[in-house]
């Protein structure tokens, strides 16, 4: 497998990753179902709902779950309005976990319509929220570039950055460690601008 593809095949599971997780939390499922449990399936089912009316939402969440329904279909022109009108008309009722997870998808949305600016600026919100994870996906956006001198230097500041209170999740925490590695073993630089 080619690294384009291997790097396109990463970001559409952590894509996945993120619109489970988001649709899950919505739920109430906890950090740790949401870990243990969490299916395409089950996400599946929470956005069906939605979309058939079975369940009710306040307009945040409707927004948040129409947000994650185009980002799933890859329409993410629509996941950048739906997104940033909810940032804009509801961030009182945006928790912890939809902060980070909104900043996410709309990065990857940005990177996907070649707004490249507007995905390191939204990563630079999240930093007041979660220096650690933001430090992580900035890294994972350069990395993604080519940029790996920026990138080795934003993970090291998301393994420096994390705390008791804000940890870095297992898995950005486990890609963060690969990605070191595999720095270690490459010819540095081989694709900075």
């Amino acid at each position: 497998m080619g690294k384009n593809l291997q790097r396109t095949v990463g970001l559409r599971r952590l894509a996945i990753v993120l619109v489970v997780s988001a649709l899950l939390a919505l739920v109430g499922a906890s950090p740790l179902f949401t870990l243990a449990k969490a299916t395409v399936a089950t996400a599946t089912d929470i956005l069906a709902n939605y979309l058939t009316g079975q369940l009710s939402y306040s307009t945040a969440d409707k927004l948040f779950l129409s947000a994650n329904h185009h980002f799933l279909q890859g329409n993410y022109t629509k996941t950048i309005d739906k997104f940033e009108e909810l940032i804009r008309k509801h961030p009182d009722q945006l928790n912890y976990e939809k902060i980070r997870q909104i900043h996410a998808m709309l990065g990857l949305s940005y990177e996907q319509t070649g707004q490249n600016e507007k995905k390191l600026q939204t990563y630079e919100q999240l930093m007041t929220v979660d220096p650690a994870y933001a430090h992580f996906l900035k890294g994972a956006a350069f990395d993604s570039e080519g940029r790996f001198s920026h990138a080795k230097r934003e993970f090291e500041l998301a393994l420096e950055t994390a705390t008791i209170e804000k940890p870095l999740d297992e898995s950005s925490s486990q890609i963060i460690h690969y990605t070191l590695e595999r720095y270690s073993h490459e010819k540095p630089g081989k694709r900075e601008p």
